[in-house]
């Protein structure tokens, strides 16, 4: 690998789904290399890592994983939000430094991202890492102790501390991004209010019977079944995909783990040859559950694990 080198770096704010402002941060040399250093030793070690290309199943059994950005056939919102983060990215890269949108001091900024140029100044790789709002810093004094002991009063108009480690790598010769802490990039693909409305559009259809689970027709759902779900319910209905789903699990195996001894009775899903009749909000949890591969595995397994 040629000798890698930083030469801009950027905060960007969210509408939504999508990036809504990219501000240009203004860094000296001497503070580009200071910062490049820091995280250079883990930088170097995640890039050479071998990693499994993105499955659904990252939702449930988190693990570091690369995604395909070259096409744009892919039918979930996760995963087209990942593509139009990438993108945003190689406008970015073609545009590189944008003078013209500096910092604003009152915005809440969701990613920073740098990048990474060669030898020959082409760019090879954005990092890219999540700014929580709660620990953004605006109007704020300390006092520093310095390892010498001696104090320093300091006023912070506006920052923000930098991440413990790389959460994502867009690699732009092979065009594909690489996860490494993935609740942190599921943070930067969408929050949970945009999380929660894409999961609600996908209750609809599935409440509508627009919603294909192999060959069932689902009956029995409650409007009120949508206000019990939490965040891994909404995953789990957002990265679901009826044509991958039914190539990877066969009506045998749905059924099996969705009345399964060790599920309580209760809670085992009614089926009548191509009917699902769904009687509570426990049997639409096993329901969620089942549209995981990983879970229902699980489910076969004796493991009960409901999201």
């Amino acid at each position: 690998m040629s000798k890698l080198k930083l030469s801009y770096a950027y905060v960007a704010t969210y509408k939504g789904r999508n990036i809504d402002r990219i501000s240009s941060l203004r860094m000296s040399i001497l503070e580009k290399t200071s910062f490049f250093d820091s995280i250079k030793e883990d930088f170097h070690f995640k890039i050479s890592e071998e990693l499994e290309e993105f499955s659904p199943n990252v939702f449930y059994e988190p693990k570091p994983y690369f995604f395909d950005c070259s096409e744009d056939r892919h039918d979930s919102d996760y995963q087209k939000n990942i593509i139009k983060l990438s993108r945003k990215l190689e406008d970015l890269r073609n545009r590189r430094n944008i003078e013209d949108d500096r910092i604003s001091l009152e915005s809440n900024y969701r990613i920073f991202t740098v990048l990474l140029e060669n030898e020959n100044r082409d760019p090879v790789y954005f990092i890219i890492n999540k700014i929580p709002n709660r620990k953004q810093i605006k109007h704020k004094q300390f006092l520093l102790i310095k390892p010498s002991y001696d104090v320093e009063f300091v006023k912070i108009e506006h920052g923000f501390p930098v991440s413990e480690g790389i959460a994502a790598i867009y690699d732009i010769e092979n065009k594909q991004i690489k996860v490494f802490k993935n609740e942190e990039f599921d943070q930067i693909i969408y929050d949970k209010s945009t999380l929660k409305k894409q999961a609600e559009e996908k209750f609809k259809e599935l409440e509508e019977n627009k919603f294909e689970i192999l060959n069932y027709k689902i009956k029995g759902i409650d409007k009120e079944y949508f206000d019990k779900l939490n965040v891994r319910h909404y995953k789990a209905l957002n990265s679901y995909d009826s044509k991958n789903y039914s190539s990877r699990i066969n009506e045998s195996q749905f059924k099996d783990a969705v009345t399964h001894a060790a599920i309580d009775e209760n809670h085992r899903l009614k089926i009548e040859e191509d009917t699902i009749n769904i009687e509570n909000v426990e049997q639409f949890k096993i329901l969620i559950s089942a549209l995981s591969e990983r879970l229902l595995l699980d489910l076969l397994k004796n493991k009960v694990r409901t999201v």
